[in-house]
């Protein structure tokens, strides 16, 4: 039962309003650093591939001999020219198109009148328009998440809920810079989803409101099909006993529900299903190839607590989500169990991807979809321990709400669109914490490659039929003859001090018995002239074959070398033949 007004009424107008100029303020202050076309830019690799169903459609009609010369490699090569087929070709959804084109349309038209360069959907004003819709989006989901938690919690609750979910989460972060990746748009149709639905479930003559929530999922699954399971809510959603639950399989089950809604879902793929008969003369393709390589063993610790991009490691305000999701249960409230469910089923589906960091993020930016859910837990765990005679619950939960909050803000100032770092690199992710202002000391020197990052994998081709530890492992054959390259100025690597030594460990896989004949090679250099080179080999006596063995390397620095000239180490295969090597670690000393 929605609890009465604590607030005037205006005050709800003057708290949007002031989260709507803030934002718009700090994403115009990140982006205005960055230019255009590189790789921090609004349009750019992920980003340029669901962005590019706009100016495809409008401009050039998807027609490759209209679009810009060179525009696919100007950004990023999010999307491709075909030129054999003549189409224009993506791995992305179309669905982030349709709530960005009355943003689109807009500044087209904008321009036209006031003579802005247009430069067929690619001008500067194109970048500054996803960052305005980003966050006008996330208002705008902000807003029904706030009127949808209203129905079940006080104005106060619902206030702190969604602001500490925006200022404590990584949403901050993908609607101020990330303003092209999916997630702040997938936030607002799951928030209208959530609105939509409960308008519906406590009137149900507002058949409207069914329709809308129909539409917002039927959006949110084009951008992103696992989105798919949020359909449960069709039928979890306020359910309290097995009753109620018959009951509601029974109302939706009737033609006006369920058919209704698997056709508002078919029509929403069927722009999807047209692109791809463009493309590639099938309606149904896929292209993400080995997809749930971790199906049977899911990478859960990983998603959850790794240094790159785990979720709690980025987003510690999770843990009053989870404390959220707990207190319902043995509380035994409405929707206790939803959200739990959902966090463990949609943990174990991202565990299972491959990629299961998901690239260049900042943390596990695939959750943001569900926080419209987890804002349920998250404000009543706030509702139920602050105010009244509640003292140290009050100042315990207010303490994390601010501290959790702070340190996602400066760790967001401070990420640089990827971790470049390994699955449990905490020396890296500990200087990322120094560099954030939230680690009082930086960290000594440390590299460690597991070869699961591609960020810093330096282009080597990795393969995911063998490894030690992971998915993947670096690649030596004929093709390669240099590889797991790395580089550092020696000022770097030792502070206050002069670097005396190189410690090296790496392991190594043979394919046959005929020694790899490879060497570790250690150099430095600075102004195109060679100050230092020296080489070990790589293999060990008795080492077997096809099995991984362990490479102790150490170097010896020379004492006068120039503290920032280039040092590098890297593995030379000279004889060309076939081997794989893993977790190759560097300390300075």
């Amino acid at each position: 039962m929605r609890a009465r007004k604590m607030f005037p009424a205006w005050f709800e107008v003057v708290f949007f309003t002031l989260i709507l100029v803030v934002s718009l303020s700090l994403t115009y202050r990140f982006h205005k650093r960055f230019g255009y076309f590189t790789w921090k830019s609004e349009i750019w690799a992920d980003r340029a591939g669901y962005y590019v169903f706009l100016p495809a459609t409008f401009y050039y009609h998807w027609d490759l001999k209209k679009a810009p010369q060179g525009m696919d490699e100007k950004t990023g090569y999010g999307f491709v020219y075909d030129t054999k087929h003549n189409v224009i070709s993506t791995k992305y959804s179309c669905g982030l198109a349709f709530p960005l084109a009355p943003f689109f349309i807009s500044v087209h038209y904008i321009a036209k009148i006031f003579g802005i360069p247009r430069d067929d959907g690619f001008a500067p004003v194109f970048h500054r328009m996803v960052n305005v819709a980003a966050v006008i989006y996330l208002v705008l989901g902000l807003f029904f998440l706030f009127r949808f938690l209203r129905h079940y919690f006080s104005e106060l609750a619902s206030y702190l809920g969604i602001f500490f979910l925006f200022a404590g989460t990584n949403l901050f972060y993908y609607a101020i810079a990330d303003t092209l990746m999916a997630h702040v748009y997938n936030f607002f149709l799951v928030a209208l989803y959530l609105f939509s639905l409960k308008k519906y479930l406590e009137n149900p003559a507002k058949y409207r409101y069914f329709i809308f929530a129909c539409i917002a999922l039927a959006l949110v699954v084009l951008i992103r099909p696992t989105s798919l399971l949020l359909i449960i809510l069709f039928f979890l959603l306020d359910v309290r006993s097995l009753d109620e639950l018959k009951a509601r399989l029974a109302v939706m089950f009737r033609a006006k529900h369920l058919p209704v809604l698997v056709l508002i879902l078919l029509i929403g793929y069927i722009p999807q299903l047209l692109y791809n008969h463009y493309v590639s003369g099938q309606y149904i393709r896929y292209l993400y190839d080995d997809s749930f390589a971790n199906l049977f063993a899911p990478r859960l610790l990983e998603v959850w607590f790794s240094t790159m991009n785990g979720l709690f490691i980025y987003t510690p305000l999770m843990i009053l989500f989870i404390a959220g999701m707990v207190m319902m249960v043995r509380k035994k409230a409405a929707n206790a169990w939803i959200s739990l469910i959902l966090f463990l089923v949609y943990s174990y589906v991202f565990a299972s991807w491959t990629c299961w960091y998901f690239g260049c993020s900042f943390g596990q930016r695939s959750f943001i979809d569900l926080f419209p859910v987890f804002a349920i837990p998250f404000t009543f765990l706030i509702e139920n321990s602050i105010g009244g005679k509640r003292w140290l619950r009050t100042g315990i939960i207010a303490f994390f709400l601010l501290f959790f909050s702070w340190y996602n803000v400066r760790l967001s100032r401070a990420h640089e669109e990827c971790f470049f770092g390994s699955t449990w690199d905490w020396n890296r992710f500990g200087q990322l914490l120094n560099k954030a202002k939230i680690l009082p000391f930086k960290p000594g020197f440390a590299y460690m490659n597991d070869y699961e990052n591609a960020a810093i994998c330096n282009g080597g081709e990795t393969t995911s039929l063998i490894s030690r530890s992971g998915n993947h492992s670096l690649v030596f054959n004929p093709n390669h003859e240099f590889n797991g390259y790395f580089m550092e100025y020696p000022a770097n690597m030792v502070r206050d001090s002069v670097m005396k030594r190189l410690k090296i460990k790496l392991f190594l896989f043979k394919t046959s018995g005929t020694p790899t004949g490879a060497l570790i090679v250690c150099s430095a250099e600075k102004d195109g002239k060679m100050l230092f080179w020296s080489s070990r080999p790589v293999d060990v006596p008795m080492a077997r074959t096809r099995q991984w063995y362990a490479v102790p390397v150490n170097f010896d620095i020379p004492k006068d070398l120039d503290p920032w000239a280039e040092m590098k180490v890297y593995i030379w295969n000279k004889e060309k033949i076939t081997f794989y090597i893993d977790d190759f670690e560097i300390n300075a000393e």
